[in-house]
């Protein structure tokens, strides 16, 4: 008798040893981030966020420039500057032409960055610290519609935003085809940014 109780109780401490081992650590921690893929917790409304951010961007050098932009009053044409033949006004969006690129430095690498100032020439410069731009507009190709977006996880420090548009046809009401871009959106010294931009409209 003594020896059964003497068993049953040897049991219950090896059961309760059991119960006290810990489980592993991705099943205690509900913010461990990490996954078997090792794949970047970035999710897709965040891309496509930046994306519509830096596409506005963009658009200041491809498109329209913020001199075009009646927002911030009228252009102050005693502020007229010439430069490689071109004139250049104050722009009063940013105080600073540092602001303007460490603006530009929270979208864009550093590469993404000098290929869009030299962008069909010059269109903005540094004028006695201040940002200074010129004229010029272009308007939006009215034959690209709606986008669509989705991700590709390259690596943990690489995505790839897929942009699929429409084309239109010349009635602008068919939708003649889709054409998918490929934004590369890199992890770059702890800062996410662009490492490419293609033009879309």
């Amino acid at each position: 008798m003594r020896r059964i109780i003497v068993l049953i109780l040897s049991l219950l401490v090896l059961l309760a040893g059991c119960n006290s081992i810990k489980p592993s650590n991705d099943e205690t921690d509900p913010h461990n981030n990490e996954n078997d893929n090792n794949e970047p917790q970035i999710e897709l409304d965040d891309v496509v966020k930046a994306y519509q951010t830096a596409s506005e961007a963009t658009s200041w050098f491809r498109i329209a420039s913020l001199l075009e932009d009646g927002s911030h009053g009228a252009i102050d044409m005693t502020t007229q500057v010439t430069y490689n033949d071109f004139n250049y006004f104050r722009a009063k969006q940013y105080d600073t032409y540092s602001e303007f690129i460490d603006y530009l430095g929270t979208l864009f690498s550093d590469e993404l960055i000098e290929s869009l100032l030299s962008y069909n020439g010059t269109m903005y410069i540094n004028h006695n610290g201040y940002l200074y731009g010129r004229f010029g507009i272009r308007g939006t190709n009215i034959f690209i519609g709606d986008e669509s977006y989705e991700i590709e996880y390259v690596n943990d420090s690489k995505i790839n935003l897929l942009v699929k548009v429409e084309v239109m046809d010349e009635d602008l009401s068919t939708v003649k085809e889709y054409q998918t871009f490929i934004f590369p959106y890199e992890n770059i010294e702890g800062k996410w940014v662009f490492t490419d931009f293609p033009e879309i409209r």
